[in-house]
């Protein structure tokens, strides 16, 4: 999706959901669908949080080559990584409660974290010149479910034998 200008998110920090996901990707869809070439701006607004205990949050884009900045008003740190976890350097700037990191030349896969105060209130806004397609980060209570799930089906399997050696 082409933009030039792109709010992002408004909330506290939480832990992203498929519903987050599904209203950042309808925001990105409205946003880029009717002007291409002038600067738009859509925030997404409060968004359904769940307060993480270390106040960490972690957001993946998929980015094409371009330039990007990424504003963020609170007291939130923003770091960028490659999803190798290495960190990019941005170049900072900005007032108290308002800074802006400037990225050149990203283009693949990246996560963003954001780290703060538990249920601090912040606002994220990307912008940039380039395509920017919001990826999922697999939730903990996926794993969760997962390993619950392999388990039932572990058990399932042992009762089989067992009751195949028995009867």
């Amino acid at each position: 999706m082409q933009m030039t200008s792109l709010g992002i998110l408004t909330g506290a920090a939480f832990k992203s959901s498929k519903r987050v996901a599904a209203i950042v990707a309808t925001g990105l869809a409205l946003a880029t669908a009717s002007v291409s070439s002038q600067a738009v701006e859509v925030v997404v607004g409060t968004l359904d949080v769940t307060p993480t205990p270390f106040g960490i949050d972690l957001l993946a884009y998929d980015f094409s080559s371009g330039n990007y900045a990424f504003t963020v008003v609170g007291s939130p740190m923003l770091s960028l990584f490659t999803t190798s976890y290495s960190p990019i350097s941005p170049i900072t700037s900005g007032v108290p409660g308002v800074t802006t990191y400037s990225f050149a030349g990203l283009s693949g896969s990246y996560l963003i974290s954001l780290f703060g105060a538990p249920s601090a209130p912040y606002t994220l806004v990307m912008s940039g010149t380039g395509t920017i397609t919001p990826t999922a980060v697999p939730e903990p209570e996926s794993y969760v479910l997962a390993l619950a799930g392999l388990g039932a089906v572990g058990t399932l399997m042992r009762r089989r034998r067992n009751s195949d050696n028995n009867g």
